[in-house]
C-alpha cells in the first residue's frame, strides 16, 4: 500500500482445519511521488450570462454603437420611467429576445413592462451574433428570425 515499507515475510504453510494466527506490523516509510499538476479552464466572466458577465461586458463596452451595456446610472436610464424609454435611445431593435437575469424570458412584453427602477442595468446587441454565446440560440423568442436583437435585463441586487 502507498505509503508503508514494502514487506518480505517467510511462507505460512497452513494445513487443512488448522487455525494459524499471525501478526504482521507494517512500517511507515515516506515515498516520493511526482507533484500532481491540476489543469483546469474557465470561460472568462464576459462571456457568461450572470450578473458578474454583466459587469465584466460593462468594463469593456463602447458608449455608442449597435451593442450597449448600460447601467440605472447612465444618462438613457436616468430619467427613463420604462425599458421602452431606454430602447428609444438605442439602435432600432429587430425582433427581440429577452432575458431577465441571464434566463430567457417566456413573455418579453411582460418583461418589458419591468420599471427601470428596479433594474441594476440593461444590454443590448442589436444583431445577436453581437451579443454573448448563452444570449443566442433556439431559446429565444426569434428563433425563426435570421437576425433578431438581444436585451437583457439585470435586476437590482
Amino acid at each position: 500500500m502507498l505509503g508503508y515499507a514494502t514487506l518480505d515475510s517467510s511462507r505460512v504453510l497452513v494445513q487443512p482445519n488448522e487455525l494459524v494466527e499471525i501478526t504482521i506490523t507494517m512500517s511507515r516509510d515516506p515515498i516520493q511521488i511526482e507533484p500532481i499538476v491540476v489543469t483546469a479552464r474557465r470561460l472568462e466572466g464576459r462571456h457568461q450570462a450572470t450578473y458578474e458577465g454583466f459587469l465584466a461586458r460593462r468594463e469593456a463596452a463602447r458608449p455608442i454603437g449597435n451593442e450597449r451595456v448600460l447601467l440605472r446610472s447612465d444618462a438613457e436610464m436616468v430619467n427613463a420611467q420604462t425599458i421602452d424609454d431606454v430602447l428609444k435611445w438605442l439602435p432600432a431593435p429587430r425582433c427581440l429576445a429577452v432575458f431577465l437575469n441571464g434566463k430567457p424570458t417566456l413573455n418579453a412584453r411582460a418583461s418589458l413592462e419591468v420599471p427601470v427602477a428596479h433594474l441594476e442595468g440593461i444590454e443590448f446587441y442589436r444583431y445577436h451574433t453581437l451579443a454573448p454565446l448563452e444570449f443566442r440560440g433556439t431559446h429565444s423568442a426569434c428563433v425563426r428570425a435570421t437576425d433578431y436583437s438581444v436585451l437583457a435585463l439585470w435586476l437590482m441586487r
